[in-house]
């Protein structure tokens, strides 16, 4: 790297390492400033990346994926209980606090001269032999890799309370095991130079500064400090004295680095007697003492941070402030090439990795870059040499530690007789809350030695009892007189309203209306209504319970404007509120009579659910995504947690339902698992809304980061499929980028010699850039959309840089993009809309329609083409109020010097011939009422430009909206753009049919396990055989088991009634798929158990038969496959049109997240149910009384080795035979009877089989009746079905 061509850097990450701050309180407020990254370094024996903020937090990084490792509080301050608080010190802290300057802005560039940036936070960290130091500027702080602290040392403690540290460095001695810290004071006895003990952190030795030090730093032979006046000390690095000087820097030193007998150092020089940063590095030798050609470093800001090649000392990489960074060989130095941050803020570290391969940047709002070597991004850009691709370190290391994972509490069987004293009792060395101290015990409010108030007597005839507690009405007497607010003005404090259900204010009462949203009280109502018109003779067959409308709530709400008023009541947030039946009994088509599904919420990250809505609705996207989901073959993707694939699940779900609430679970569990997801903050756990989140910015950086993962998974599937089907062919890897990103020209010109550099740009998404406010002497730029997204796409921008053509290093570089031939843009434009401030916001808010004249006519047609190229206005379209069009028109710039036009097409306008039309396809939205938490909606046009329609999609509800309203954005803000989508309409570019795939129908007939020691015996199915694979009409039994996640949330009211909050997170743990017909009827093709990496909360044994360790692969004895290869087969069996008999399948598929038709559902809950009883009946007490069989029981012997408590394989035989014996009662005309006996003998065994039906049974045998009746069914099942 140091002799030839200049190396070649690219950036490789850019992610978030501090978390960022709070949103503001109010749209137009102010933002508070991020944490900065004060401090970088790599790990010298690990392939670690240590970060530290200003508000004094590390955090490590493994490898270059930057998967977060550790993070832990390092800071020390002033207030720290460390510190004993006397009166020497408090007045020491009182001067320290004067004497200090004030911080500069971190958006100014490096500190003045005399001062250390950072504020309060962390100056510097230092690793070395697995310890972790942190400097701040109040002391010491000494931690191992994985964050336990090991030491902490303030400055108090090693007597010098007003010292402010800001440098640390390893002593040079070879034997020495010391550390030497630095920095200033306006004490002088407190300027201090102290070398620690690094095990221990105690104090070995101090002298004397002789003045503030800036950084300390270790060469060959010295110890060396900087001083503000520019001067660097070599000290005796064992008695820490000065003992030679070298002058540097006139005006103070900014940074200096020592490698060997080399010394590196930036700083200021003085100008008009004000500092300025020099723009030379300079370079001494410690050999001679002597100086030696400085580097020059012409980049705007001046040099500020610097680092050393760590194999060659004669090379240093050197960076500004504002971005603009160079790797320079003190030999060569003409032939540094300058790199520059494509960033908004500024630059506040940097960090040169052991390996020589990476380089770190941290900046001012707490991001981190990381630039790679050629040969670096080259391995990790392709997956078969990802792995072998340079580290952080030159050499093979262990990864990191981990945490050992938490031990199993022993198993306690608790029974009657189990003795208390087997669960130990804690130990406590302070007072508990519980106990009462005596002098208390006969005070009045102590319900000790108190008596109790008497009970009046005649409560006790209205006496009830509820769970243990008893409850009465109040007595006559006694009504008027208790919780009485006595007033001694005029009136009446008011009655606080009481609502009916819970959180009323969603999705529950709607909003206060009489609606019935549960199914089970409809279901009563109706048979309540059909019992009483049996007694009266009257006909109500043609009436129906349910509502008519849908969800109206109109009340309160503003779509012209209102700057007091908010959104409508089918805009606010919806809740789903829980029956005792769980959430299968609320009635979703409430809020939805369209034939377009909804997303439900209650679901950790459902906030996505808007703008997974979108992606369903782009169609390439729709379609390529099953594609992928569905291939098989070469192009079977093998990763678990698969955006993709998830994805094009659940479109295809969304597609299958046509109006029926779906749910996106899998997909947000998989979105949950990715790390990068995590790195990015996109997390949002609870699934609840926010008071103060800003889901609008969350959503356009999840836009952004799922369009890449989406992207890259399709990559990932086309070169495993040309690697494998050449012969064939295969999909073009990058096939779904090009529905997004256009190849972008990315040109840099140099103004003084015409160099050109060209290079191309991909970007899966556009942001939106407005123009800025114009001054008083400037024309007004224009802000309309066209205007506005022209800017976007091209950004011009000029800068000041390095030109390789003329060598100037401070020429002035004109960047600008060109869109590709207008026949090569993208089928869909992602666009973020990208609002930050209120001015922003005004934009976008709908304006009353200007007052028309003659003149204005006049003058809008007699106005130059150009503007019209800017999106100005025209004739016809004056009169829209609204900013965002439903049409635009783009003609990129096909020859050098044109730009790219921009304009809006107003109803009925023709377009520039040779122009691609882009048509309005969607866009998701904040919405916020006043005090609900925001949430998030989207709208979406359906059909084609002459019958389109839109509908608004606000989680579960669906309605059609007009275009007006849709597109509106009210002066009362309550609406704010986050993600708009534009369709291209003139052409198909994306050839879907031409892709050479095959439905993966293959993974019925292999017997696909990742169980480790799968035990042969426990394997009770056989994969289907290729010319065995079933066909639409066929008939197979299903059944499935799940575990819970999580518990369920209850809310207990003050008279003991129960409301469920939120139902319990279930996950599939095991389905079973059985032959339904042939003379393979009763057996099991497919018997999986799901792997599971989620923290189980129940097993639910007694119900699931699942036990610990049975989803473990590593453990687990059964067959064990992935969520995602489950899924798949039950999607291909739906897809083949096969008809699916259990008993309760439509919760088990809700589970499941998969939708079957229902002419593709055969469900013996429905088919045993009467339409004048409310009572479903369990597939136990069906199978105990019509087939004479006991299931779900006690087993004993053999049997209880296979199974325990509930065994999917026979459960879903059990409903095959209650199916075919359904069949023969139907045929024969005994249903009714059967059916009168069923609930009859129901009710008088309170649906439950006896207990010794199971022994019975085992011994008598089936009866003669139920004989005959098989014997029929087995008679019917010869049949075709």
């Amino acid at each position: 790297m140091a002799g030839g061509n200049p190396p070649s850097w690219h950036e490789l990450s850019h992610f978030l390492a501090s978390p960022p701050p709070p949103p503001p309180p109010y749209l137009g407020a102010l933002p508070r400033p991020p944490s900065s990254l004060s401090a970088l370094s790599f790990d010298t024996s690990s392939d670690l990346l240590f970060t530290a903020t200003s508000s004094g937090a590390v955090q490590s990084w493994y490898g270059p994926s930057l998967a977060r490792y550790t993070a832990w509080k390092a800071n020390v301050s002033l207030t720290s209980p460390l510190y004993h608080d006397n009166e020497e010190q408090r007045r020491l802290r009182v001067s320290w606090k004067k004497a200090q300057p004030l911080p500069p802005p971190q958006l100014s560039g490096p500190a003045p001269p005399g001062t250390v940036a950072g504020g309060n936070g962390i100056r510097e960290v230092y690793n070395e032999g697995g310890n972790v130091f942190s400097i701040s500027p109040f002391g010491l702080h000494c931690a191992n890799r994985r964050g336990l602290a090991r030491w902490t040392k303030d400055v108090a403690a090693m007597g010098h309370s007003s010292l402010s540290l800001s440098s640390i460095s390893p002593s040079p001695v070879v034997s020495s095991s010391d550390v030497v810290v630095c920095g200033s004071s306006p004490s002088p006895s407190d300027q201090q130079v102290i070398s620690l003990n690094r095990h221990v952190g105690a104090v070995v030795r101090k002298v004397a500064a002789g003045g503030p030090l800036l950084q300390v730093r270790r060469s060959q032979r010295y110890l060396l400090t900087s001083t503000p006046g520019g001067h660097i000390q070599l000290r005796d690095p064992r008695s820490l004295e000065t003992e030679h000087k070298l002058h540097a820097h006139p005006g103070g030193v900014i940074d200096m680095k020592a490698h060997g007998s080399l010394v590196w150092s930036v700083g200021w020089t003085m100008r008009l007697g004000h500092p300025v940063p020099e723009p030379l590095i300079k370079v001494h030798d410690l050999r001679n003492l002597r100086a030696l050609v400085p580097v020059p470093f012409a980049a705007p800001g001046g040099p500020a941070l610097l680092d050393i090649h760590p194999r060659i000392s004669s090379t240093v990489v050197v960076a500004a402030p504002q971005g603009s960074w160079q790797v320079v060989d003190m030999n060569n130095p003409g032939e540094a090439a300058f790199f520059q941050l494509n960033t908004n803020s500024m630059i506040t570290s940097l960090s040169f990795s052991p390996s020589a391969e990476y380089i770190a940047f941290g900046e001012s709002d707490g991001s981190v870059r990381l630039w790679a070597s050629a040969e670096a991004m080259s391995a990790l850009n392709h997956p078969e040499s990802a792995a072998n691709a340079p580290r952080f370190n030159p050499f093979a290391t262990e990864p990191p530690e981990v945490a050992d994972p938490p031990e199993r509490l022993p198993r306690i069987d608790w029974t009657a007789d189990t003795p208390l004293s087997t669960i130990g009792m804690p130990y406590y060395e302070d007072t508990l809350s519980s106990v009462f101290p005596f002098d208390r015990y006969v005070a009045e409010s102590s319900p000790l030695f108190n008596p109790m108030p008497k009970v009046d007597p005649t409560m006790f005839h209205s006496v009830r009892q509820i769970d243990g507690l008893h409850f009465a009405p109040l007595p006559r007497q006694l009504r008027g007189k208790r919780n009485v607010v006595k007033v001694t003005g005029r009136g009446l404090p008011s009655a606080p309203g009481r609502g009916g259900a819970r959180s009323g204010a969603g999705a529950g009462s709607a909003g206060g209306s009489s609606k019935t949203l549960f199914r089970s009280e409809k279901e009563k109502e109706r048979i309540k209504k059909t019992r009483a018109a049996a007694l009266s003779g009257e006909d109500v067959g043609g009436e129906s319970t349910s509502d008519d409308g849908g969800d109206e709530e109109d009340d309160g709400g503003s779509l012209n404007g209102d700057a007091g008023a908010g959104p409508p009541g089918y805009w606010r947030k919806k809740n789903i509120l829980y029956s005792k039946f769980g959430v299968e009994d609320f009635d979703f088509d409430v809020y939805n009579r369209t034939k377009h599904s909804g997303l439900e919420t209650h679901i950790p990250n459902c906030y996505l659910n808007s703008l997974l809505q979108c992606f369903f609705h782009l169609d390439p996207l729709r379609k390529l995504a099953e594609i992928h989901t569905m291939s098989g073959g070469s192009g079977r993707c093998e990763r678990e947690d698969c955006l993709l694939c998830e994805a094009g699940f659940l479109f295809k779900m969304l597609e299958d339902a046509a109006g029926a609430n779906c749910q996106a679970t899998n997909f947000l569990r998989s979105f949950a698992k990715s790390h990068r997801a995590v790195s990015l903050a996109l997390i949002d756990d609870e699934g609840r809304p926010k008071a103060d989140a800003a889901y609008a910015n969350l959503v356009q950086h999840a836009n952004r980061f799922l369009l890449d993962t989406l992207a890259s998974s399709w990559a990932e599937m086309a070169v495993r499929a040309w690697a494998h089907e050449a012969q064939i062919g295969a999909p073009r890897k990058e096939m779904l980028e090009n529905v997004f990103a256009p190849t972008i020209k990315v040109k840099n010109r140099c103004f003084i010699c015409h160099h050109e550099v060209v290079r191309d740009y991909k970007g899966l998404v556009v942001d939106l850039i407005y123009p800025r406010k114009s001054l008083s002497n400037e024309p007004t730029a224009p802000s309309d959309f066209a205007s506005v997204l022209a800017a976007s796409l091209t950004r011009e921008s000029s800068a000041k840089g390095s030109c390789r053509g003329c060598g100037n290093h401070a020429a002035s570089i004109q960047t600008r993009r060109t869109l590709p031939p207008t026949s090569h843009l993208p089928p869909v434009l992602s666009i973020n809309a990208n609002i930050l401030t209120a001015e922003q916001m005004g934009i976008w808010v709908d304006k009353p329609p200007p007052p028309t004249s003659a003149a204005a006519a006049a003058a809008a047609a007699a106005s130059p083409s150009s503007s019209s190229r800017r999106g100005a206005s025209h004739p016809g379209r004056s009169s829209r109020s609204r900013y965002l069009p439903s049409r635009i028109s783009i003609v990129s710039g096909g020859r050098d010097g044109e730009k790219a036009v921009v304009r809006d097409l107003a109803d009925g306008e023709r377009a520039t011939e040779g122009a691609a039309i882009y048509r309005l396809k969607s866009m998701t939205m904040q919405v916020q009422a006043p005090k609900d938490p925001a949430h998030l909606v989207s709208v979406v046009r359906k059909g084609d430009n002459g019958e389109s329609e839109w509908f608004l999609f606000n989680d579960f509800l669906v309605r059609p909206v007009p275009e007006s309203e849709a597109l509106g954005f009210p002066a009362s803000m309550w609406k704010i753009p986050a993600v708009v989508y534009f369709e291209r309409i003139d052409h198909q570019p994306v050839d879907i049919g031409s892709i050479p795939w095959q439905v993966d129908k293959e993974i019925l007939t292999q017997d696909l396990c990742i169980t480790e020691r799968r035990d042969p015996e426990l394997v009770r199915h056989s994969p289907l055989t290729p010319d065995c694979l079933p066909s639409a009409g066929d008939l197979v039994a299903i059944d499935a088991e799940f575990i819970a996640l999580n518990p369920e949330e209850l809310e207990i009211s003050s008279n003991g009634t129960r409301s469920l909050v939120r139902p319990s997170t279930m996950s599939l743990a095991r389905v079973s798929v059985l032959h339904g017909q042939g003379d393979a009827e009763g057996q099991t093709f497919i018997d999986d158990h799901i792997a599971t990496t989620a923290k189980v909360f129940d097993y639910l044994t007694q119900f699931s038969g699942i036990v610990d360790g049975d989803l473990d692969p590593a453990r687990s004895k059964h067959t064990v496959v992935p969520q995602k290869l489950a899924y798949k087969k039950l999607r291909l069996l739906v897809d083949m049109g096969c008809i699916f008999i259990g008993h309760g399948l439509k919760k088990d598929f809700r589970i499941i997240n998969i939708h079957v038709p229902p002419r593709q559902v055969i469900d013996t809950v429905d088919l045993f149910s009467s339409t004048s009883q409310a009572r479903k009946l369990s597939l136990r007490f069906l199978s105990w009384f019509l087939l004479k069989e006991a299931i779900q029981a006690d087993r004993t012997g053999e049997e209880e080795a296979l199974v325990s408590g509930h065994d999917s394989i026979e459960d879903a035989r059990a409903a095959l035979h209650l199916f075919r014996i359904y069949e023969t009662f139907k045929m024969s005309g005994r249903l009714e009877d059967v059916m009168e006996d069923l609930y009859e003998e129901g009710k008088r065994l309170n649906w439950r089989p006896p207990a010794n039906a199971g022994q019975q049974q085992q011994q008598q045998g089936a009866s003669a009746a139920v004989a005959a009746a098989a014997g029929a069914a087995a008679s019917a099942v010869g049949a075709p079905s």
